[in-house]
């Protein structure tokens, strides 16, 4: 009887000592290990009822897109309906994603159920819509600002990712009772069980409730003038599309299939640049080069985190082209790596403490890099899997870190409408990378994809380093 109270201390410690806070990182743990059990099977569960690459890349970048979208207005959701609300929506449409593909073969059916649920995506270990609801809840118990609650729901996302994608091996022990498509049921009825299990932690949650909007305060200034560059910026992008896809259009007609390749690329860089054009110069006064440095912020953030989860998008498929691996290795590879990243996001704190969280970031990020460009150049698929390995580790490894900085110093109040952009363009190269990703490997280009993403996340990495390194001091953790 007297290790009960200690094993509770204990889960108290590491978890934290309130109810809710301990059943938000249950949750997520449970979460992430469907996700990584989806990640690995979804694909192949669809290829063997028939659907092509294309078919299933575009059900797949469809539900990416549905989450970037709620997850952009989660917010104005969570003003609607609360929290907590919001929260069991959002698990109550992954159980029933999960459900569906138990139960049906139909592609209608499962082109609804994966794109509402978001099953199959979470490369970068993060929740979706679900993942800045639980940073503000989780934040209410940091008061102290130590960023433990955040390192702790890194580790436990990307422990569940790596035991979610080991778990998805298990279809060859009963491959050959269950042959086929029907070989994935078992995996998905684990799926509705591992999303129940969420969903009651969530329904045991206290508060959340719909809060009261705040009385409306008038405006002494009119926001003519504001609307009115808004939208130039908005159309101005939206121009730039046009033009740069009308481009692109006529490159593949001409049949210059080499340049067709790198048009996304430079459309994506010239969509981030256009609304940030102005955060190049400083702007006179105190107020507004604070005001800039805090949209740099906003916007290293958030590059910092897409361009760390696209070093592990496609990856597999790389594997599975230029090693012919097997998914049952591949899954594997892909859980090892996970769990590895655990591991980083366990030890992050205390190397925080001695070295200074942006010297920690940025030193794994650059690891991360290296591992990143050496992978296209090996022969040996165990080479290739340690770097693998090593990459995912020092890139999702510093989510913790990243977290604690973020929630430290976002500012209160409503997103600009350039953060808006910004986010709204780095998730839509997040979601269509991997199409992106393909058709270089499609075109025999093994190397070319890997030094692009790789570019993307030295930049990143030089940005971060020079908006937060400056007079910053270690952080306690």
């Amino acid at each position: 009887m007297s290790q009960i109270p200690a094993t509770s201390g204990l889960l108290s410690a590491w978890l934290g000592p309130h109810k809710d806070v301990q059943r938000l990182q249950l949750a997520t743990l449970l979460r992430s290990v469907g996700q990584g059990l989806a990640l690995v099977d979804i694909s192949l569960f669809l290829k063997e009822l028939g659907w092509s690459g294309g078919a299933i890349g575009a059900v797949l970048a469809l539900a990416g897109l549905l989450r970037t979208v709620l997850t952009l207005f989660t917010a104005e959701l969570g003003r609607l309906l609360g929290a907590k609300r919001c929260l069991l929506l959002f698990e109550g449409l992954v159980l029933l994603g999960a459900v569906l593909a138990v139960f049906f073969s139909q592609q209608l059916v499962l082109d609804a159920a994966f794109m509402l649920s978001g099953l199959g995506g979470g490369h970068a270990g993060t929740g979706g819509p679900m993942a800045p609801i639980e940073r503000r809840w989780l934040a209410a118990y940091d008061r102290k600002k130590t960023g433990h609650v955040y390192h702790t729901n890194a580790l436990l996302s990307c422990a569940g990712l790596g035991a979610g994608c080991l778990l998805a091996c298990l279809h060859v022990v009963w491959s050959g009772l269950l042959p086929g498509a029907s070989g994935y049921r078992p995996l998905f009825l684990l799926l509705v069980a591992l999303s129940a299990g969420s969903l009651v932690l969530l329904l045991r949650l206290q508060g959340g409730e719909r809060k009261a909007p705040p009385p409306a305060v008038s405006q002494a200034e009119p926001a003519a003038g504001k609307k009115a560059n808004d939208f130039a910026l908005f159309a101005g992008m939206v121009l730039g599309a046009l033009v740069i896809g009308g481009l692109f259009a006529l490159f593949r007609r001409l049949g210059w299939h080499e340049v067709s390749l790198y048009a996304p690329i430079v459309l994506f860089l010239v969509l981030l640049l256009i609304p940030n054009l102005r955060l190049l110069v400083r702007r006179s006064g105190a107020s507004g080069e604070a005001k800039r440095t805090e949209e740099l912020k906003q916007l290293v953030t958030q590059l910092s985190g897409v361009a760390g989860g696209l070093t592990s998008t496609m990856t597999s498929y790389w594997f599975a082209v230029k090693f012919e691996a097997s998914p049952g290795l591949i899954g594997v590879v892909m859980g090892l790596s996970y769990l590895a990243a655990g591991g980083w996001s366990y030890l992050a704190p205390k190397h925080a403490e001695k070295f200074g969280t942006v010297r920690v970031v940025v030193v794994l990020h650059l690891l991360a890099i290296a591992c990143l460009l050496a992978l296209p150049w090996t022969t040996s698929f165990w080479v290739a899997a340690l770097l693998e390995i090593g990459c995912t580790a020092c890139n999702l490894g510093t989510r913790g870190n990243r977290t604690a900085m973020l929630m430290e110093e976002a500012p209160r109040g409503k997103r600009s409408l350039i953060a808006k952009m910004n986010y709204v363009i780095l998730r839509l190269g997040a979601v269509l990378w991997p199409g992106a990703f393909g058709k270089f490997i499609d075109a025999g280009r093994m190397v070319a994809p890997f030094c692009i993403i790789g570019g993307l996340q030295l930049l990143a990495t030089y940005l971060f380093a020079g908006v937060y390194g400056k007079g910053r001091k270690p952080s306690p953790m």
